[in-house]
């Protein structure tokens, strides 16, 4: 027997019979007087070590990022260094060094 929603009728008495059954097993469970305790402390070891974690992680990305960057700005000749260079456009190139007056 199937009521308008599509879910199966419980008989009379059978919710009843269950949930008294439910509150037996419930009552009869005990957990251990340090298991909070417990548990909360390894939550917050997880959660330091994924912080740290997270941290190494961004400062490595950071290390690199500047360890590129350093490399392609070693890597520009000394000689030209140009502002603008579109040749006959009016725009301005800097020689370095820079000539002396």
């Amino acid at each position: 027997m199937t009521d308008e929603v599509g879910t199966e009728a419980v008989p009379d008495g059978s919710e009843e019979w269950l949930r008294r059954a439910l509150d037996d097993v419930a009552s009869s469970v005990s957990a251990p007087p340090q298991a909070y305790r417990k548990g909360q402390a390894d939550w917050r070891r997880r959660a330091v070590r994924r912080k740290a974690l997270l941290g190494i992680l961004v400062l490595t990305v950071v290390a690199v990022a500047c360890a590129i960057g350093l490399l392609v700005l070693s890597c520009g000749s000394a000689s030209t260094h140009v502002i603008y260079d579109d040749a006959g456009t009016g725009t301005v190139v800097v020689p370095f060094p820079p000539a002396s007056s």
